[in-house]
C-alpha cells in the first residue's frame, strides 16, 4: 500500500468526517490529501478539487502563512499551533476571520512522519474582543498617564513628559530622540538631567545615522520595542558606546509612530529590577499620548504660523496693483483684495456673497457671468475685457481666472485677477498716433527734400522763361505772337506759384515774419476774399473780441487764407455761406497730446467754416497730405491744404478740422499768440501797385554761376541804362576789383555758388569797394539761404524766379536805400 493510500485509510474514518470543525490531512510535501465535510464547506471546493493542493492556495492566499504550524509539524514531527489572523498575516483579509490552528504528525509503521493532521477552530469572536480590551486599556492609559503639564513650550513639554516616563517604569535615566524615516536619522530632543550629570563624552554626538546605530536602533530596524535586562552581557547587535557614556544595567525602547510612521524613539534605561511587558505598555501608552498631544501643540503652532502667513498672504494681495478674487460657483464673492473693495467701493464683510449685479449695469454683469461658467466649467480664461467703473467711465482690464478645486478635485469656484491696462492701452494708442505721426512726418519730409531739390533748379529755368517772355512782350507788335508769350508768361507764373506752394509745404519758404493785427489783417483781405470765392457764396467775418498779436509773414497769412476759402468754396454746391471767425484758446499739455513741437500757451484761433458736404472719414486722416485729393481732374494740385498745415507748423501752430453731415467743414489754425510784439501798423500797408521805378545809369557787378540768369539779368539791367559788368564766378569778380579797373555801385549776387558763397564775397568786394551795396539772390529753398545769413534784418534779397520788373524795382530799391 502506499504512502498516499494509507493516509486516506487515516483520514477516511466516519468520526473526522462528521467533526464540526475543518481536519485536513497534508502529505510531507505539505499537501492536501483528505478533508473533511466542515473543510469543504469553508473552502466551498469539493474534495477531487482540494487535493494536491496547498492549504494557502484554497483558502485565497498568495504564499504560506507566517508561523505555519502544519510546516513546523512536517519538519520536526511534533505537534505545533498558532493563531493566524488578519494581524499577524499579511495580505490576510479581515472576511478570512481569525484561526487557532493546530497540527499532528502521521507516522508509518517504521516511526516516519507520513503526513499531518491539521484542525482549524475559528477564534475570531475571541480575538476581537481582546483586542477590543486592549484598545480599551491602551486609551484609558494614555488618557491617565497624559500630564496636565502647562509647558512654555513644546521643548518644555517633552522634557516634562521624559521625566514622567522615567518615573512612571521606575528608571533612573532616559531620552528622545526624532527620527526621519526619508534621511534615516536620529536628532537628540532631550537628555534627561542624570544622564547630563553623569555623562562626560567629549563633544557629544546629537545626530545618528540608522547604519550607524547598535542596539537602540533595532527599535527603528524591527519597528518594536527593545527590553535588554542584562546590557553589559555581549549581544551581536551592540556596536559598543564612546568612551565617559553612562553604565547601562537595563534598558527599554520604544518607537513612536505617526500615521505609519516612526517620527521619534524614547528611551529608558537602569530600573533597579527587570523591565516586564507592562513597562513596555506603560510607555508606549504614554508616548502614544504624550505624542499626539505633540501633534496637537505642533498642529497649534502650525495654525498659529499658517494664521500669521495668510494675514502676510492677504496684506500682499492688498498691496498688488490689481483686483484679485474667489468666486462660489454662482458667481458670488468669496474673497477681495483691497483693490477690488475700492473699486466696488465696499467693505470685505459687505462683499461676501455679493454678485456683479451690485456692481456692474446689466450687460456688463452678463458679460462677466458668461466668462465665469467657461471657468467654472474647466476653463483658464486671459482676456481683455472693456467695462464701465462705479462713475461710468470706461476701463480696459487684462482679466485672468482659473478654476478653484476642492480636495476631491472637484471645481467649486474661481480665482480672478484683474489688472486696469487703461492706461496701457492709452499709451499704445498714443504710440500708434506718434508712429503714424512720424511715418507721416517721413513722408513729408521726403517730399519736402524732393522739393527742395529741384526748387533751386526750377526757380533758375523759370527765372529765364519769365524774363525772355517779358523781355520778349516789350519788342513784340503781332497779336498772335502777344497772345502766344502771354500763355508762356501766365504757365511760368502758375509754376512759379505751384513752386512757392511746394516749399511752404516743406516749411522752406523764404518767409519774414513779423508781428501782426491778426483781425486787422483778415479785414483787409475780406474784398480780395470775396472776388476769390464768387457772388453766390456769402462771406461771413465774425472778429473775436480781443486784439490777437501773431508773429508771421503777411504773405503766408495771405495763403493759408486764401487756400480755405477756395477749399470751403469747392466744397459747396450752389448757393451757401463761408464764416471766417477768429478767437484766444489757452491749451495745455493734455489739449497739445500728439502734437510734437508745440508748446503750451495763448493761441490765437483761426476758424473758417463751409455749408458744404461733409468730408468723408477715411479722406480726414488723408487731407493734409501733398498731392491728394478728392476734386476732378485739372480741379486740383492736392497742394492747397498741405500748403496751409506746412505754413502754420512753420510758425509754431497746428491745424484741426471737424466734419459733419449737415454741419459742413470746420478748419481751425492756432497759431502762437505774441502779445509781447507791437505792431507796425505802417509795415503792414493795404497792397499797392508798384509803379515801374526810372532807368538807371549806376554800374552793377552781376555774379551767377547760372550761364542763362547771368545773360538774361545782364540783359534786363543794361535795358533799363544800367552798364553792367557780368562775372560766371566769386574768382572773376574779385579779379575785376582787384585790378584796380572796375568802379561798382551795386553787387548782384547768387547766393550759393562753386568755391565761395556770397556772402563771403560779398564781404572780399566791400573791402576792395568801399560804400558797395549788395543784393543777394537766390533759386534754393529757405533753410538754405538762411544757414548763409540772407534772412537776416538789413540783408536785401530777391527770390528766384522773380520777374524783369522784381529785379529792377529791387536794384532800384537798394541802390537809392
Amino acid at each position: 500500500m502506499s504512502d498516499f493510500d494509507r493516509l486516506q485509510e487515516l483520514a477516511g474514518c466516519q468520526a473526522l468526517e462528521a467533526v464540526p470543525v475543518p481536519v485536513a490531512v497534508h502529505d510531507p510535501d505539505h499537501r492536501l490529501v483528505w478533508a473533511n465535510r466542515a473543510y469543504r464547506e469553508a473552502t466551498g471546493l469539493a474534495l477531487a478539487e482540494l487535493r494536491g493542493r496547498r492549504c494557502w492556495e484554497v483558502w485565497g492566499l498568495a504564499h504560506l502563512c507566517a508561523g505555519c504550524p502544519v510546516l513546523e509539524t512536517l519538519e520536526t514531527g511534533r505537534p505545533a499551533e498558532a493563531e493566524l489572523t488578519p494581524w499577524n498575516q499579511k495580505d490576510w483579509p479581515e472576511a478570512q476571520g481569525c484561526w487557532q490552528c493546530k497540527a499532528a504528525p502521521l507516522f508509518d509503521e517504521k516511526g516516519a512522519v507520513l503526513g499531518a493532521v491539521e484542525v482549524a477552530i475559528e477564534i475570531t469572536t475571541q480575538v476581537l474582543a481582546q483586542r477590543e480590551v486592549a484598545h480599551q486599556i491602551r486609551r484609558q492609559q494614555a488618557v491617565l498617564d497624559i500630564l496636565q503639564h502647562e509647558a512654555r513650550d513644546l521643548q518644555d513639554f517633552l522634557d516634562h513628559a521624559l521625566n514622567q516616563a522615567i518615573a512612571l517604569t521606575g528608571s533612573r535615566i532616559g531620552y528622545i530622540y526624532f527620527y526621519d524615516e526619508d534621511t534615516r536619522e536620529f536628532t537628540l530632543n532631550s537628555w534627561s538631567r542624570d544622564v547630563m550629570d553623569e555623562c562626560s563624552v567629549v563633544n557629544p554626538q546629537t545626530v545618528y545615522s540608522l547604519d550607524k546605530t547598535g542596539i537602540w536602533g533595532e527599535v527603528v530596524r524591527q519597528r518594536r520595542a527593545i527590553l535588554v535586562n542584562d546590557f553589559p552581557a555581549a549581544n551581536p547587535l551592540k556596536k559598543g558606546v564612546p568612551a565617559g557614556h553612562v553604565r547601562l544595567e537595563r534598558f527599554l525602547s520604544i518607537p513612536v509612530q505617526h500615521q505609519g510612521r516612526i517620527v521619534a524613539v524614547v528611551g529608558v534605561a537602569n530600573k533597579t529590577s527587570d523591565y516586564t511587558f507592562v513597562d513596555e505598555l506603560q510607555l508606549t501608552l504614554l508616548m502614544d499620548a504624550v505624542w499626539k498631544w505633540t501633534e496637537s501643540l505642533r498642529s497649534r503652532d502650525a495654525m498659529r504660523r499658517s494664521l500669521e502667513e495668510a494675514r502676510r498672504f492677504r496684506d500682499a494681495l492688498d498691496h498688488v496693483p490689481a483686483c484679485v478674487y474667489m468666486k462660489d460657483p454662482e458667481s458670488r464673492y468669496l474673497y477681495a483684495n483691497r483693490p477690488t473693495l475700492e473699486l466696488f467701493g465696499t467693505t470685505a464683510e459687505a462683499l461676501v456673497g455679493q454678485g456683479d449685479a451690485s456692481f456692474f449695469p446689466p450687460e456688463t454683469v452678463a458679460l462677466l457671468r458668461e466668462v465665469d461658467l467657461r471657468v467654472l466649467a474647466g476653463e483658464s480664461t486671459a482676456e481683455e475685457i472693456d467695462i464701465p467703473d462705479l462713475r461710468g467711465e470706461r476701463h480696459v482690464y487684462w482679466e485672468v481666472k482659473t478654476p478653484l478645486l476642492g480636495p476631491d478635485g472637484v471645481v467649486c469656484g474661481l480665482v480672478g485677477i484683474s489688472a486696469d491696462i487703461t492706461a496701457h492701452k492709452r499709451a499704445d494708442e498714443d504710440r500708434a498716433l506718434l508712429r503714424d505721426q512720424l511715418a507721416q512726418a517721413q513722408r513729408l519730409e521726403s517730399i519736402g527734400r524732393l522739393a527742395g531739390g529741384v526748387a533751386h533748379d526750377f526757380n533758375n529755368m523759370l527765372n529765364v522763361i519769365l524774363s525772355h517772355a517779358e523781355m520778349s512782350m516789350e519788342e513784340a507788335n503781332v497779336p498772335v505772337v502777344r497772345e502766344s508769350l502771354e500763355q508762356i508768361l501766365g504757365a511760368a507764373r502758375r509754376s512759379a506759384a505751384l513752386t512757392g506752394q511746394l516749399l511752404a509745404f516743406a516749411r522752406r519758404q523764404p518767409v519774414n515774419p513779423r508781428a501782426l493785427d491778426l483781425e486787422a489783417m483778415i479785414g483787409r483781405l475780406l474784398q480780395m476774399l470775396r472776388r476769390l470765392i464768387g457772388e453766390e457764396l456769402e462771406l461771413v467775418w465774425n472778429p473775436g473780441r480781443e486784439r490777437l498779436i501773431v508773429a508771421m509773414d503777411p504773405s503766408q497769412l495771405d495763403q493759408v487764407l486764401a487756400n480755405l476759402c477756395v477749399n470751403a468754396r469747392d466744397a459747396i454746391t450752389g448757393p451757401g455761406r463761408i464764416t471766417i471767425e477768429t478767437g484766444l484758446d489757452a491749451l495745455d499739455e493734455d489739449d497739445l497730446a500728439g502734437r510734437p513741437g508745440v508748446a503750451p500757451g495763448a493761441f490765437a484761433r483761426l476758424s473758417v467754416s463751409d455749408t458744404g458736404s461733409r468730408i468723408p472719414a477715411e479722406v480726414l486722416d488723408r487731407i493734409f497730405e501733398p498731392f491728394f485729393t478728392t476734386k476732378g481732374e485739372g480741379r486740383g494740385t492736392g497742394l492747397g491744404l498741405a500748403t496751409v498745415s506746412g505754413i502754420v507748423a512753420q510758425n509754431g501752430g497746428f491745424v484741426t478740422v471737424e466734419s459733419a453731415l449737415g454741419r459742413g467743414t470746420t478748419f481751425r489754425v492756432h497759431l502762437p499768440l505774441r502779445a509781447d510784439l507791437t505792431v507796425d501798423e505802417e509795415a503792414t500797408p493795404p497792397p499797392v501797385t508798384t509803379p515801374v521805378p526810372e532807368p538807371g545809369h549806376e554800374t552793377v557787378l552781376i555774379v551767377e554761376d547760372e550761364p542763362e540768369i547771368l545773360n538774361v539779368a545782364t540783359r534786363i539791367l543794361e535795358r533799363r541804362g544800367y552798364h553792367v559788368v557780368a562775372a560766371p564766378t566769386p574768382g572773376v569778380a574779385l579779379a575785376l576789383a582787384e585790378g584796380g579797373r572796375l568802379r561798382v555801385d551795386l553787387l548782384v549776387t547768387d547766393v550759393i555758388m562753386p568755391g565761395m558763397d556770397g556772402r563771403a564775397l560779398a564781404g572780399r568786394l566791400q573791402a576792395l569797394l568801399p560804400g558797395l551795396r549788395c543784393l543777394f539772390i537766390s533759386g534754393y529753398t529757405a533753410d538754405h539761404i538762411a544757414r548763409h545769413g540772407m534772412l537776416d534784418p538789413g540783408i536785401h534779397f530777391l527770390q528766384k524766379p522773380f520777374s524783369g520788373q522784381e529785379l529792377v524795382s529791387m536794384v532800384r530799391r537798394v541802390l537809392d536805400g
